[in-house]
């Protein structure tokens, strides 16, 4: 599974049972839910920071922002942790669904192309 050194895909190991056209999809999905789920907090910050400006309240920095949306606005009852960070993720199942399908994509357009190119005659490295 991967490029070896020559650029071919390698083989897809014996408990990963897909067809090898397959995995730059799968790949390509994996790295785009994982990119979302480790950004996802941020954008839901940088949102409402947004949100904020465009309403014309009062301003709040990042981390202002970052702190009352996991533990709530009354520093004297505060929100539990849990809840608060599962705050941060709510909606992520879209950004996820849509990242499946484009990240995916994307990358097997890209193997596709890749494998293609090499393939093409007059290559430097043909002779």
């Amino acid at each position: 599974m991967g490029r070896d050194a020559s650029g071919e895909q390698g083989p897809t190991p014996a408990w990963l049972p897909i067809h090898a056209s397959l995995v730059p999809f799968f790949c390509g999905s994996l790295a785009g839910v994982t990119s979302w789920a480790l950004i996802y907090p941020l954008d839901v910050v940088k949102t409402k920071v947004q949100q904020r400006a465009l309403a014309s309240e009062r301003q709040r920095g990042v981390f202002e922002t970052f702190h009352r949306l996991i533990r709530g606005p009354d520093p004297d009852n505060p929100k539990p942790l849990l809840r608060g960070l599962a705050r941060l993720y709510q909606g992520l199942g879209v950004s996820a669904l849509r990242s499946v399908t484009t990240h995916g994509l994307l990358w097997t357009f890209f193997d596709l192309t890749a494998s293609y190119i090499d393939r093409l005659p007059g290559r430097a490295d043909d002779s």
